[in-house]
């Protein structure tokens, strides 16, 4: 599979169609029948039966987490539709995850810069619009089919759908940009982004909405040996004479809602530390390193630290060989389950407990479903009742018998 690195350029202004056109889809729906008729004369004509796809786009604008959870589905959309070679665009650092997935034909990863870089700390990168010349090279690939699940970026997707001349475009239900979709999938938006995927997939391949959402990554033996060499360099505590297992601590990655309190942090590695069964190591970007080993410092055990600038692949096989991840929600939590490792993680506050829901098997919300939709002065309340002491015993609980 091929995938192309190409240069970030200057966003060129739209044709007068293309500015007309904006404005006509955020008026009402009065505008759908003249919309359609310059829809279908751009285009060339009717959408594409499903049986006439050979190739298909996947618009992907979104963060880590966001392509993490969207690859639990990719291998049903394969397989109703085995004809169509898909491919995926992607977005600054995210290339290395879906690059090398056996299900995608080809990705483009619009925005490659050192920035992505700086997503090793597992934040997300804001998304953007997609260059000309790239646009110019996907116009140029002639897709059948374009599928747009991101829930954020429904009109520049739609409209790139459009100047691309892509017969078949598939979007989420919205009244205010219907206008520049040729199928309609009925969207709740109150469920996790790879519930949402999945959603879409099984309208459009007339499937019942039910297989696991458990993201995939295929790191390569050079991953595998690289996460090795970082485990070998970190030192091991035993307990009784039986070496302890690893717990990945991701201690400053937060989601937009909730900021956590260094207290909280030393208090709960001191207990995982004195219980002996789990090693907590504590993880992040090598621009984390200062605040890490501050971090480290103030514990009563000097946790170990691993700071450095690891690949997406790196870390889901240094997971790998861990007994559990825990932090607050990102990137890293969808790489452990990926790689059958169980995650425990501080969802996002500030909404629906249904949007940051377990997905899968293995995956453990750390935050009371209550606890949602909450004000920022609210967020700071709700930090504090959650307790180090019963976080602690919620891992334990919840780790297999042979880690216990």
């Amino acid at each position: 599979m091929s995938h192309e690195i190409v240069p970030s350029q200057t966003k060129a202004p739209g044709s007068l169609w293309q500015t007309g056109l904006s404005l006509w889809t955020h008026r009402s729906e009065m505008y759908q029948a003249p919309v359609d008729l310059l829809s279908s004369l751009v285009t060339g004509g009717q959408p594409l039966e499903a049986q006439d796809w050979r190739r298909g786009l996947i618009v992907c604008h979104g963060d880590a987490s966001a392509m993490l959870q969207r690859t639990a589905s990719l291998v049903h959309l394969c397989r109703v539709f085995p004809d169509c070679e898909w491919h995926a665009t992607s977005s600054p650092g995210t290339d290395e995850i879906i690059s090398n997935n056996p299900h995608l034909a080809r990705t483009w990863p619009v925005f490659p810069d050192e920035r992505d870089k700086r997503a090793r700390s597992f934040a997300s990168p804001p998304a953007e619009a997609v260059p000309p010349a790239v646009e110019a090279r996907l116009r140029a690939a002639r897709f059948d089919v374009m599928l747009c699940p991101d829930s954020l970026h429904h009109p520049e997707d739609r409209m790139l759908g459009l100047r691309m001349r892509v017969p078949t475009r598939i979007g989420f239900a919205q009244r205010a940009q219907r206008q520049l979709v040729t199928m309609e999938v009925p969207v709740n938006f109150d469920q996790p982004e790879a519930a949402l995927f999945r959603d879409m997939v099984a309208e459009i391949a007339s499937l019942a909405p039910r297989w696991d959402l458990r993201p995939q990554i295929f790191p390569r033996p050079e991953d595998e040996m690289e996460a090795r060499r970082y485990h070998e360099a970190l030192p091991r505590t035993s307990r009784h004479g039986v070496t302890a297992r690893r717990i990945a601590v991701f201690p400053f990655v937060t989601t937009s809602g909730g900021v956590w309190f260094p207290e909280f942090w030393v208090r709960l590695l001191d207990l995982l530390s004195a219980d002996g069964r789990l090693q907590p190591i504590l993880c992040g970007a090598a621009s984390d390193a200062k605040r890490l080993r501050e971090l480290s410092d103030r514990t009563a055990y000097q946790v170990p630290v691993l700071a450095a600038d690891l690949s997406y692949r790196v870390m889901a096989a240094f997971l790998r060989g861990c007994a559990a991840r825990l932090g607050p929600d990102s990137p890293s939590r969808h790489l452990a389950t990926a790689v059958g490792t169980p995650a425990f993680y501080f969802r996002d506050m500030s909404v629906s407990w249904a949007e940051g829901a377990v997905t899968c098997a293995g995956e453990h919300s750390l935050v009371p479903d209550e606890m949602e939709r909450l004000q920022p002065f609210e967020e700071i309340r709700a930090l504090e009742s959650l307790r180090p002491e019963l976080i602690f015993g919620e891992i334990l609980n919840a780790l297999p018998d042979g880690v216990k």
